[in-house]
């Protein structure tokens, strides 16, 4: 008899996972639509606060804690794996795919994700409200993260192509990083208040790779650019680059390592910035000329 309760048992969990975990705790509405599959792994936790709603949607959760106030999965696909989501009041996924290994991802009111691809690993991934990625429909829009930290404080809407590896990218409030905008951030890249990043530009705080060729040499043996990843090993060029508040970076613009832009500032539309900025300085030209605003 034990043994057929058992069997009725592993069935039950085989084709209903939400009967496994160790903790649900759901108030409000809580629907999961057609063409969803969902599932809960073993020592986790959801905990859902008001309406939720996952529609066709895939979300698999491993060793994962999830604690939602008023969630919507609009065609979209969640993957997280010993990782903990925290989100508060409104979160919208829409056409997005979600990819979370072991990482944290905190949003509070109002996080929204819109044809946005998100992929993070190993990383810490938080925001204030009214946070928005937003890439146009058909795009391949992406926010890649690894073994890095992401923080970014109120009102921020982002359209930009982001990497974070190996380090931490922070952005202030009232922020804005517009399409075809590319961030390879590898050691720290801080960006502050009221600033607009305009079309197709650049942000890199690094060389990418190393100035010595035999190190390069290395890095295409061992795959790279055909299929496998970049060596993290190599001894790359990197230095920290920093936006103070209040800057305009025009279209088609390259910020490289070690730059910092001074607060109220303007750089002017194809400028490729070599050296830091004074406060209230317009940019323009290369090489670089500097006027005072």
């Amino acid at each position: 008899m034990k043994q057929c309760l058992h069997f009725i048992k592993l069935i039950i969990w085989k084709y209903f996972p939400l009967s496994r975990p160790k903790s649900i705790i759901i108030s409000g509405r809580f629907l999961i639509s057609r063409k969803t599959n969902f599932s809960i792994d073993s020592n986790s936790k959801l905990v859902v606060m008001g309406d939720a709603d996952f529609t066709n949607s895939r979300i698999i959760l491993k060793d994962s804690n999830i604690s939602c106030n008023s969630l919507i999965c609009n065609e979209s696909i969640v993957f997280a794996q010993a990782s903990t989501l925290v989100f508060n009041e409104f979160v919208n996924f829409r056409n997005s795919a979600i990819t979370i290994k072991n990482s944290n991802i905190e949003g509070n009111s109002h996080f929204r994700i819109h044809h946005y691809n998100l992929n993070i690993n190993k990383s810490s991934f938080k925001t204030g409200s009214y946070f928005m990625c937003d890439g146009q429909q058909g795009d391949v829009s992406k926010f890649e993260m690894w073994n890095a930290s992401f923080l970014c404080k109120d009102n921020c809407r982002i359209q930009a192509f982001i990497n974070v590896s190996n380090g931490k990218f922070v952005i202030g409030s009232n922020s804005f990083l517009n399409k075809g905008t590319k961030v390879n951030c590898q050691l720290d890249i801080e960006i502050g208040n009221y600033v607009m990043i305009s079309y197709d530009c650049v942000l890199l705080d690094n060389n990418s790779h190393s100035l010595n060729y035999l190190e390069r040499r290395k890095e295409i043996d061992a795959g790279f650019p055909n299929g496998t990843k970049q060596l993290i090993s190599l001894e790359i060029p990197m230095a920290p680059i920093k936006i103070e508040d209040d800057v305009w970076i025009g279209i088609n613009t390259m910020v490289f390592k070690g730059i910092t832009i001074g607060s109220k500032s303007v750089i002017a539309a194809g400028t490729y910035l070599t050296k830091s900025v004074l406060n209230n300085s317009l940019v323009y030209g290369n090489p670089n000329r500097r006027k005072e605003i």
